[in-house]
């Protein structure tokens, strides 16, 4: 219920500062003590990532609003310099971090039961899909002139989802706003109720019986109808 959810999401808050361990626990356990393993359990490549993630998230920003003002090729490697610049950087770093992340499990075959690396391997292979494979098989396929590709290419601003875990307070106001949004919809359910209540109500006492719609204007005087209609009788 709300009152259970406001009580929950006031202890979480309580104790958010205990969350920190409990992540860097996870990470010693599911991460192995090799080079790779060392890597990903740094929290300087952790912020470092999301860093890039923040600024892959305004690149496409600046892309979509360049998108909107100017006429923009289909093919990466035909327009302006710096996107090349920027689509290059951000595939390589991405495929560079999902690699190290891959390297340094314990058991590879644990990868397979992380959300948030299948979720980013997904988004790595589309981006190297269009930054390395589309733009030199799409002249001869003509993939490079599929609206739906560029529309793919939207789905990289999900990848700022790994906010929420990097700031778990992002994640209780998500869980709050949740909260109250229930309890909001349920008080909108309830006003159609009375509503469609009083109306049959007030329709079935008030009704309009055999009288015309002009017998009943003039029973309104400020009825536009019966305005309308003395207009006509004075012309």
């Amino acid at each position: 219920n709300l009152f259970g959810d406001i009580h929950n999401f006031k202890e979480e808050v309580a104790q958010g500062g205990a969350q920190g361990p409990s992540q860097t626990m996870v990470l010693q356990k599911k991460f192995s003590d090799n080079v790779f393993g060392k890597i990903a359990k740094n929290k300087y490549f952790e912020l470092t990532t999301i860093s890039i993630i923040v600024l892959n998230a305004l690149a496409i920003g600046v892309g979509a609003d360049y998108s909107a003002r100017f006429v923009t090729p289909a093919n990466l490697y035909d327009g302006p310099v710096f996107f090349i610049v920027t689509e290059v950087f951000f595939a390589t770093y991405f495929t560079i971090e999902i690699l190290i992340r891959f390297l340094a499990y314990r058991q590879k075959c644990q990868c397979l039961r992380d959300g948030w690396f299948i979720f980013d391997a997904a988004l790595v292979s589309l981006m190297v899909w269009e930054t390395w494979i589309m733009p030199f098989i799409g002249g001869l396929q003509g993939l490079g002139q599929l609206s739906i590709l560029r529309l793919l290419r939207l789905l990289r601003i999900t990848r700022m989802a790994k906010l929420m875990r990097a700031f778990p307070q992002l994640l209780m106001i998500l869980k709050g706003i949740t909260a109250a949004a229930r309890a909001v919809g349920w008080t909108a359910v309830l006003l159609v109720i009375i509503s469609f209540t009083w109306s049959i109500l007030f329709t079935n006492e008030y009704h309009q019986g055999h009288l015309s719609d002009e017998e009943l204007a003039e029973l309104d005087p400020g009825d536009p109808r019966r305005a309308r209609t003395s207009d006509e009788g004075t012309r």
